[in-house]
């Protein structure tokens, strides 16, 4: 429980410093190539012979057995006088009101027992644990008493808590904590249920609330392996064996580092002699997570001997037998793994304490957020990251002026955007010419506050926004009909700026005016179609789903409307069903929109058209589908292509896209000649300093190293 493994015995026996070097060698042979581990034997021993020799044996040791640091301790084991006794000689003896009856387990720093206490009408079990005999020094007895303080303080349902506590007869401190019958170590528990990736996620929650709450009481644990965290058959995970927990708070004997943990799950500060903190736990949870996720334990992140810098990803390290475990084959679960859980898995390993997770909490929050189906915190949140979430589901709907609003500043750009955002709702709507003339007039009244020969200052596109709302809620003199077009279409540009509540609220407005009749029925399911939009955006995915089927009913009822605004409203009702898991649905729906806009009149050049490939080409993905999707990013990177040339952003998307694809099919010449294309593209167009540039670049980067 406490300390239970071999290379705690050594540290028993040997100075701190030395022990801590050992153990930073050893794990350093261990990971290192058989090539190289020779010289590295060289130089670790140099001038050391009684060093060198011990490293020699513990490396044996490792080759012929690489789990034999998690083993638990043989009672033949010369860790003090008790192991000379034969029969333990506390099995029939009482502690307090508890009768000792077998022996659980036993470490470097004492043993555990099964304790039953008899009451009248009732009996109870305990794992009661006792300090060895031998390990009574000041330090070890103020240790294993902060333990028990600690575990008193812990009241919460995934940490094992303390029912009782005292001392044995020959003055040895003794507590007992809850018996878990038939509990399992995590990742035995995991593998032996078959649990699929979710169902793992599903334990990791609760166990990383639970280092929270120990957070939040001042302690860290800084020992979290799986050995100590065990799942009771209800499935309820429970984080044991604060024995080595550090106090966060000043106390006298348990401030100083200790070189007391297991070195196959410590992070680098700990291996390094570093200062421990709250991050040395979240990065044995991602150690924990990566084992959990892909079958393998991550390789250690050792000060100066790492090969690579980059933390590990769980989908590089998959392998058939682990995948089947959770319920896949191999390339299904690395495709599982790839993007936003590897990108979990590197935020929690990352070698450097203040760019991990700043706690338990969030890796808990970001895990909750993937099991959901949203964006994870640990992506930026930039257009970086949205342009997989954001902008290539569905952002092509708006125009091509809009995609330039998304990668450019100045009034120049918005006032051309808004322009283009007026024909396209135009083209999309029907709207007739008093509509078009409400919003042209409005729009061009708006654009007047940037007159320099009018205006007491240059406005901002926020600032003529709120004043052309201001204004237009003003304005009693416009009809129902107007008002809903310019509320419509403000809503639209709302949204380009990434102001998705106030363009929800616009947009709602522009709804209950034309449901109350004050417009025809084509403009009302236009206006629900953009609301829809608006919500999708802001993650309400089954409201948005609602309001599309609610545009489709209405478009359902009319004989003439527009086949490109029907199309428009199934896309977004397939990429709604999309991100609540409805992939075949989605598929389905979005095969349907193809083929409708592949019939309609300029078809070749249609950006909308583009788009829909382009999202039918990522369902397929998910779906595994790979063929498929590859045609569909071919068809939808050949439209833009023809319509805004083979150096528009677009382009560049649609290819770091295809590459991610190619990358999945094992293409990984293919994958790094479309990830330099998009590089180019997106650095002449963007600029240097574009989020997407970054990924871009980052995507090409780790393609290369994948491949050295």
């Amino acid at each position: 429980m406490i300390v239970r493994h071999h290379s705690q015995v050594y540290c028993c026996r040997m100075e701190k410093d030395t022990w801590q070097r050992l153990q930073t060698a050893l794990y350093a042979l261990a990971s290192s190539r058989s090539e190289v581990r020779a010289g590295l034997l060289e130089r670790l021993g140099d001038g050391d012979p009684a060093f060198r020799a011990e490293l020699e044996s513990l490396i044996r040791q490792f080759d012929s057995d690489p789990d034999f640091l998690e083993q638990p301790l043989p009672v033949t084991v010369a860790i003090g006088p008790e192991s000379a006794l034969g029969d333990d000689p506390l099995i029939g003896e009482s502690l307090g009101a508890w009768i000792i009856r077998s022996r659980i387990d036993r470490g470097g720093m004492g043993a555990v027992y099964l304790g039953e206490r008899i009451g009248e009408d009732f009996s109870q079990y305990a794992a009661i644990k006792v300090i060895a005999l031998g390990m009574n020094s000041e330090t070890i007895i103020n240790r294993f008493h902060a333990e028990r303080r600690i575990l008193a303080a812990l009241n919460h349902p995934n940490i094992a808590s303390i029912l009782d506590g005292g001392v044995t007869g020959d003055g040895r401190p003794w507590f007992a904590m809850h018996y878990l019958e038939g509990a399992s170590a995590v990742d035995e528990y995991s593998d032996t249920h078959k649990l699929s990736v979710d169902e793992r996620l599903c334990l990791m929650i609760p166990i990383c609330e639970s280092v929270q709450f120990a957070h939040q009481n001042l302690v860290i644990h800084r020992d979290i392996k799986p050995a100590n965290i065990l799942v009771t058959p209800q499935g309820v995970p429970v984080l044991l064996d604060f024995g080595i927990a550090k106090l966060l708070h000043a106390d006298d004997n348990l401030t100083d580092a200790t070189g007391l943990f297991t070195p196959d799950f410590a992070s680098p500060e700990q291996l390094s002699g570093g200062m421990v903190t709250t991050a040395t736990d979240v990065y044995q949870l991602g150690r924990l997570l990566f084992q959990l996720l892909s079958g393998q334990r991550p390789p250690l992140e050792l000060h100066g001997e790492q090969s690579d810098p980059r933390p590990p990803r769980p989908s590089e390290c998959v392998v058939p037998e682990h995948a089947h475990l959770r319920g896949e084959k191999a390339e299904g679960l690395r495709r599982k793994l790839r993007g936003d859980l590897d990108t979990i898995c590197q935020q929690a390993l990352h070698p450097e304490p203040q760019r991990r997770y700043r706690s338990a909490e969030a890796l808990a929050d970001d895990l909750t957020r993937w099991l959901h189906g949203q964006p994870v915190r640990a992506r930026p949140d930039t257009l970086a990251y949205r342009a997989g979430k954001f902008l290539l589901r569905n952002r092509w709907s708006a125009s091509f002026a809009t995609a330039l609003f998304l990668v450019a500043i100045g009034f120049g750009v918005f006032a051309s955007l808004t322009a283009s955002r007026i024909a396209e709702q135009s083209k999309a709507l029907s709207l007739e010419r008093d509509r078009a003339q409400a919003t042209t007039n409005f729009l061009t009244d708006l654009f007047s506050l940037a007159d320099p020969t009018r205006a007491e200052r240059d406005y901002t596109a926020a600032e003529m926004l709120d004043r052309g709302l201001e204004r237009l809620r003003q304005n009693e003199s416009l009809s129902d009909t107007e008002r809903n077009a310019v509320l419509t279409a403000v809503g639209g540009v709302l949204q380009v700026r990434g102001d998705h509540d106030r363009a929800r609220d616009a947009l709602a407005e522009a709804v209950e005016i034309s449901r109350r009749g004050g417009t025809d029925r084509e403009s009302h399911a236009g206006s629900l179609l953009e609301l829809a939009k608006a919500e999708y955006r802001l993650e309400n995915y089954a409201r948005s789903e609602q309001l599309a089927r609610d545009a489709l009913d209405v478009l359902d009822g009319l004989s003439n409307a527009t086949p490109d605004l029907h199309a428009s409203a199934l896309n977004q009702l397939a990429i709604a069903l999309s991100d609540q898991g409805r992939l075949e649905e989605s598929a389905m729906m979005l095969e349907r929109v193809v083929e409708v806009r592949r019939l309609l009149p300029g078809a070749d050049m249609d950006q909308d058209l583009a788009a829909n490939w382009n999202n039918l080409g990522m369902i397929y993905t998910d779906l595994g589908r790979l063929e498929r999707a590859e045609t569909a990013y071919d068809a939808s990177l050949e439209i833009v292509e023809r319509a805004f040339g083979t150096q528009h952003p677009y382009a560049a998307f649609l290819l770091h896209a295809r590459a991610e694809l190619r990358e999945l099919q094992g293409e990984f010449v293919l994958a790094r000649a479309d990830l330099q294309k998009a590089l180019s593209i997106a650095t002449n167009t963007l600029g240097e300093d574009h989020p997407f540039v970054s990924q871009a670049r980052e995507s090409l980067e780790q393609i290369n190293d994948s491949q050295r």
